[in-house]
Parts: C-alpha cells; structure tokens; sequence
C-alpha cells in the first residue's frame, strides 16, 4: 500500500511536532486518506538516552484512536526515522 501523505517534523520542538501530527492525523482522516509517512528523524536528546521526538510520536500514535498500526519505514523513505501510519476508516473500531 503506498502512502498518500507525509509529514516531516524535523526541526521542531515536541510542542510543536505533537501540534503538527495531530492536525496532520485530522486532516488526513477527513480527506479519508488511509496510509501516511511521518518523518521523525532519529536525534537523540540531550541526555543521550533515546531519540527524542521519535520515542514521542511513537507514544502519540499509539494514543490517537484513528490510529489502526504503525511501523518503521523501509531504508529508502526513512527507515527506522520514519513511520507508515495506517489510519481506520470511518467507522470502523
């Protein structure tokens, strides 16, 4: 299944990437598109201990309801900096 949309949240703070995905996530269920890329990066915080904005969207994904699955990108369109995300469709639970 190819993608219809992507989104690429390099560059911004977790306030504002959590802000994008989900107008991203809302706009992409009302114009009923199914399969998505979101690019995450894979920088790692301050500390070193896990890559910031990647572990989040990991987070944020799992607690959006219109989310059906997610899972790493093949190497050529991100790889493991990026996600296929695979919304329900409407009605569907």
């Amino acid at each position: 299944m190819a993608w219809e949309a992507g989104l690429d949240l390099h560059g911004y703070t977790l306030d504002e990437a959590r802000e994008q995905l989900e107008g991203f996530l809302r706009d992409a269920a009302a114009e009923r598109r199914r399969c998505l890329l979101v690019v995450h990066g894979k920088a790692w915080g301050v500390d070193g201990n896990y890559p910031v904005i990647k572990s989040h969207v990991n987070a944020w994904l799992r607690e959006w309801p219109g989310v059906l699955a997610f899972c790493s990108a093949v190497e050529a369109e991100g790889g493991t900096g990026a996600v296929y995300v695979l919304l329900r469709r409407r009605g569907e639970r």
